[in-house]
């Protein structure tokens, strides 16, 4: 495949995106949408590992651990979202 073919897909695909705007956004605003709730699992996700940790089913080292990368997970959603609704934004 050459330059040319690439560009000329990469045109075809900006044009397609162009003439179905609504459907474009139907589907970010759908992403969206997941994404939240997923973040609302996230959180509820911290609650029973909180949980967890008190009632002394898991360990402080592993609650730790565990709190650490859900934070992580919901920093790099928290991003993704923002990301979405500029693109949706400026489309």
């Amino acid at each position: 495949m050459s330059f040319a073919d690439i560009k000329e897909s990469a045109y075809m695909a900006l044009d397609t995106v162009r003439a179905n705007k609504l459907r474009s956004a139907l589907t970010i605003l759908g992403v969206s949408v997941g994404l939240l709730i997923a973040m609302g699992s996230a959180s509820e996700l911290e609650y029973h590992l909180l949980l967890a940790r008190d009632l002394g089913f898991l360990p402080e080292e592993d609650y730790g651990r565990l709190d650490a990368l859900t934070t992580e997970v919901k920093r790099m959603r928290a991003s993704l979202i923002q990301k979405t609704r500029q693109r949706t934004a400026v489309g």
